[in-house]
């Protein structure tokens, strides 16, 4: 059971590194016209039920803010997704 624990562990670990590093290889816009959003970055994480996660945000400008128009905010957004209904 340890085993298993630790190999999924390892896997939710290198998982988060490596969406780090297409994220880091990969431009994105961060800029989008008053009508639209844009996504700057996304994750898929997975862990065991219980686990502690680190959820890392990629840019210090990912918090509540306005822009000079005061039409615009931005946020760090994290969802819990499962593939399977609730039992």
């Amino acid at each position: 059971m340890a085993a298993v624990m630790r190999t999924e562990m390892r896997d939710a670990l290198l998982q988060v590194l490596l969406f780090s590093s297409v994220l880091f290889f990969t431009p994105a816009s961060c800029q989008s016209d008053s009508s639209s959003s844009v996504v700057v970055a996304g994750y898929n994480v997975s862990a065991p039920t219980g686990s502690q996660v680190v959820l890392q945000c990629v840019s210090s400008r990912m918090m509540w803010t306005r822009d000079q128009m005061r039409d615009r905010q931005r946020v760090a957004h994290w969802d819990i997704y499962r593939d399977y209904a609730d039992t």
